[in-house]
């Protein structure tokens, strides 16, 4: 195995969604009502409380362990299929009873959860990923994953995704308020985003760098503020990492259900968040999501991108 290849496996074998060839069936219950078939119907905003258990097939065995991931026992994340809205949330276990149990559209006092007051409040059909790992049986230090949908009633209209426009130098420069929602020049945070793709022998490493800054009225002593944008080094580690990042296709394929999960360490001499994909055909080629999230000033922020992703095919030379 040519050196450079090796580093593409093994950046892939940490980053890779799917861990084993496991196969799982889901409990859906609204309150404590069980829905059939992977999909559950509520009201926009409705309050429920929503449980989960998982049985591994063929045996159809509850699975009641299950071993933490980043400080949670399960990762859910909740998207509308336009994508125009995204929640990241952690279900508490029950180890007594081997079910997961989150509560929907309702305050929190967990700043891990802070999404979840406002996670069904539109009507539309959304996406819930959960990511698990069981303690017992094959293991993997890979998370197993599965879905369901949630039909939230109420009158919609489909708008699909538009890319974001690219910069001169082939980036996206978006501006973000302190809350989120969508700046200009001037806003709280500027933060770019810059692909890059390195052709491998048998699929490509492409690296998602994300560029912090922030607006910032600065004193100076020889005349009037000095306002602008200066690099962001601060960052506090939310569930054990810097960065956190989600990629969602435009369509979504129910037969091989696809989302990219990431994570980022930031060195401390740096502005920018380094995520990795290496990809194999994998990555959908069209109209994809990015979502970002890390924690600035006690607020975990969320900033997101969408992107027109073209497949470069591999490298033939030196791969033997």
């Amino acid at each position: 195995m040519r050196p450079f290849f090796a580093i593409f496996f093994l950046l892939s074998v940490a980053i890779q969604l799917h861990a084993s060839k496991r196969t799982f069936r889901l409990e859906l219950a609204v309150n404590e009502e069980i829905s059939p078939e992977n999909l559950i119907t509520v009201q926009a905003g409705q309050e429920f409380d929503l449980k989960i258990r998982i049985f591994e097939l063929p045996e159809d065995k509850l699975i009641t362990k299950y071993k933490m991931m980043h400080m949670k026992a399960m990762h859910m994340v909740v998207a509308k299929k336009d994508l125009k809205t995204l929640s990241h949330v952690h279900p508490t276990l029950d180890m007594m009873k081997g079910e997961f149990k989150i509560s929907m559209n309702q305050p929190t006092d967990d700043p891990d959860n802070q999404d979840l007051p406002q996670i069904l409040s539109e009507p539309g059909l959304y996406t819930a990923y959960i990511e698990f790992s069981p303690k017992e049986g094959v293991t993997s230090p890979l998370p197993e994953s599965s879905y369901f949908q949630i039909r939230v009633l109420g009158e919609t209209n489909y708008t699909p995704p538009q890319e974001d426009p690219l910069s001169s130098k082939g980036t996206i420069v978006k501006f973000f308020n302190q809350d989120g929602t969508k700046g200009e020049f001037g806003s709280k945070y500027r933060i770019t985003l810059e692909r890059v793709v390195h052709p491998g022998c048998d699929g490509n490493l492409i690296e998602f760098l994300i560029h912090l800054e922030e607006y910032k009225v600065r004193p100076n002593p020889m005349g009037d503020p000095i306002e602008g944008y200066i690099a962001i080094y601060e960052l506090e580690p939310w569930l054990m990492m810097h960065g956190h990042a989600l990629i969602l296709p435009e369509v979504q394929n129910y037969e091989n259900i696809y989302f990219e999960h990431m994570h980022a360490m930031k060195l401390f001499d740096s502005n920018t968040l380094k995520f990795f994909v290496f990809d194999r055909k994998r990555l959908y080629r069209g109209i994809n999501k990015l979502w970002v999230q890390m924690r600035h000033e006690g607020i975990v922020q969320t900033f997101h991108f969408t992107f027109d992703h073209k497949y470069v095919e591999p490298r033939t030379q030196n791969c033997q």
